[in-house]
């Protein structure tokens, strides 16, 4: 059952989705709503009685709110415009789906920061880079991003990468965090089944194609080089840091499942290379 924080979430992302939606059709189509007036008036009353959770509200609303915005704006702009509103759709859904997924799946861990909004400076500075670069290569050169096939492959790769991360998350359960953790629970268990069996991060994996995809699907060719580099070099690091921990807490089942199963992330196998000799160790006895 969703958690308390989860529910209010969840109704300050519709309601406010729902709100900026109308809001925004309206400046657009140039006319007044009795429904906007109602929806306004329900919106204030549900942020009075959600005083208690008003951080969780803000987020979640602010991230409702650029969600409905860009995706009534998605029909009211002209391409290429389109693709930045498409771009906001999806961000902002990733980060809403990660607080409510683990409001589902791990209540325990639950905090503000399992919006990923604050995941670091150098992740905002990111989305604030391909912003400006879409904004000013499209009034400079807009035929840049006029390549359908790109845009397409790119689109493609944020759902896929998207879709993945999510089904990692549920396949996982209450064995999935944010942090990597350096003490086993009870409860925590080698997950080897769905689409671990796949890959060893399969949220890593749709994480790090998501982030490329929505550069590529931008055309911004500047920021799918560095947002590439980066996200590799994260990813790298954050899978070799785990697997250190994984190794320690599960032993030959790991080392087995290792040898089984890659990372799927090019040129980043975790301790694949440092676990050969017990593999080799682990085949004799």
């Amino acid at each position: 059952m969703l958690c308390v924080e989860g529910r209010m979430a969840l109704a300050a992302f519709i309601s406010f989705a729902v709100l900026s939606l109308y809001q925004v059709r309206i400046l657009c189509a140039d006319y007044w709503s009795y429904e906007y007036c109602l929806l306004v008036f329900i919106t204030a009353v549900s942020c009075t009685f959600a005083l208690p959770y008003s951080e969780i509200v803000k987020r979640a609303g602010f991230l409702g709110t650029v969600f409905g915005g860009a995706l009534v704006l998605i029909y009211f702009t002209v391409f290429p415009w389109k693709l930045l509103c498409v771009f906001f759709v999806a961000l902002s859904f990733f980060h809403f789906s990660e607080y409510l997924l683990t409001a589902i799946y791990n209540e325990h861990t639950l905090n503000l920061s399992s919006f990923l909004i604050n995941h670091s400076v150098e992740y905002q500075l990111a989305v604030v880079l391909s912003v400006s670069e879409f904004v000013v290569e499209t009034l400079l050169l807009p035929s840049l991003k006029h390549f359908f096939l790109i845009n397409f492959v790119g689109f493609i790769l944020v759902l896929g990468g998207e879709l993945l991360r999510k089904v990692s998350m549920v396949t996982a359960k209450s064995n999935f965090t944010h942090i990597v953790q350096d003490e086993k629970k009870e409860s925590h268990t080698l997950i080897t089944s769905g689409v671990y069996a796949w890959s060893r991060h399969p949220s890593y994996v749709g994480w790090f194609y998501w982030s490329i995809g929505t550069q590529i699907m931008l055309c911004n060719p500047i920021c799918t080089v560095l947002y590439f580099y980066a996200s590799w070099k994260f990813f790298y690091d954050r899978i070799r840091d785990e697997e250190f921990y994984l190794f320690k807490f599960f032993g030959k089942d790991y080392i087995d499942y290792v040898e089984k199963v890659p990372t799927r992330i090019p040129f980043a196998n975790g301790l694949y290379d440092e676990l050969k000799p017990f593999m080799a160790k682990s085949k004799e006895t």
